[in-house]
């Protein structure tokens, strides 16, 4: 479930599961949950720049599967997550080559569009 919270006058959304608190991104405005996030400005914890590139769902989906894990090196067209939508397998690829600097989704998860789902690191 993902929940936003409050700590110490800052807002954050968080993702609970059975064993674990995933913290997702800090919410920098007011969040109205009966909007969509597409529809509400959210700071990422690391914003993207000249070093890092951030990989975002290009459509609402649920993730099937990630080819990929934390550190591991890609290459321009490497695939890096199955998303299911619509009853569509489609591969998310890497735009470009790098190194895998944080994932921020699991299987079987679902993702809004322009969700980041990763972040690879430029080389």
């Amino acid at each position: 479930m993902i929940y936003v919270i409050e700590l110490n006058g800052k807002k954050y959304r968080v993702d609970v599961d059975d064993k674990q608190v995933t913290l997702l991104e800090t919410v920098q405005e007011e969040f109205d949950p009966q909007k969509s996030l597409d529809d509400q400005k959210i700071d990422h914890l690391q914003q993207e720049d000249e070093n890092h590139l951030h990989i975002k769902a290009p459509m609402y989906g649920v993730i099937m599967k990630i080819e990929k894990t934390k550190g591991s090196s890609v290459k321009k067209g490497d695939l890096l997550f199955i998303l299911e939508a619509m009853k569509m397998e489609n591969e998310i690829v890497a735009p470009e080559n790098g190194k895998i600097k944080d994932i921020f989704v699991s299987p079987g998860e679902n993702v809004q569009k322009n969700a980041v789902l990763l972040v690879i690191e430029k080389k």
